[in-house]
């Protein structure tokens, strides 16, 4: 088994879902507070591209985890092409400047 299978049945099978939940939202948290400290700050004080990847690869564990807890896979793969098909369609209708 390699290490990276070992880490996900371990996330899987010994931590409970509402752990699982709980760092997924502090993940998501973190990523939203690194984006906003790169628009915000200047300097030494802006997070570097590193700190931004390494937040946002804490936060894409997390979701894999729970997204394989609750059997989501099938549903968020409909609702990601469902709002790509939304997105294409604003561009194709010119119905925003930004989406």
């Amino acid at each position: 088994m390699e290490k990276h299978e070992i880490v996900e049945e371990y996330l899987l099978n010994v931590n409970k879902i509402d752990y699982n939940i709980d760092k997924t939202i502090e993940e998501a948290v973190e990523v939203a507070d690194v984006l906003l400290k790169y628009k915000n700050k200047e300097g030494d004080k802006k997070p570097t591209r590193e700190q931004i990847a390494a937040e946002i690869a804490d936060l894409a564990i997390r979701m894999h985890i729970v997204v394989e807890n609750l059997d989501l896979e099938e549903l968020v793969t409909q609702a990601f092409d469902a709002k790509m098909d939304k997105l294409f369609n604003y561009i194709e209708e010119g119905k925003y400047e930004n989406i």
